[in-house]
């Protein structure tokens, strides 16, 4: 639901948004956060995630937010969810 920044409906100008480079974003960038649990509960849940994104060149208060699991292979990243926060 990027297209529409949340809103279900199209806007009446036609905006459409899309996710764009970080390198060329305008604007102050939004800073990245990593939390690690304080102690493993056996859990395959390293760490969490998030990151703002740039639409349509300029950063916004869009965040993804992602899992970091502990694989036998070493270790995956999952999409939690994208929100506005």
């Amino acid at each position: 639901m990027i297209e529409g920044y949340g809103s279900p409906e199209a806007y009446a100008d036609g905006s459409v948004y899309r996710v764009t480079p970080a390198a060329h974003a305008s604007g102050a960038a939004h800073e990245r956060c990593v939390e690690r649990p304080d102690c493993q509960d056996g859990g395959a849940a390293l760490a969490e995630a998030r990151h703002a994104l740039p639409l349509n060149g300029a950063w916004s208060d869009l965040t993804a937010t992602f899992r970091v699991e502990g694989t036998a292979l070493g270790a995956r990243l999952v999409l939690q969810e994208m929100h506005v926060f």
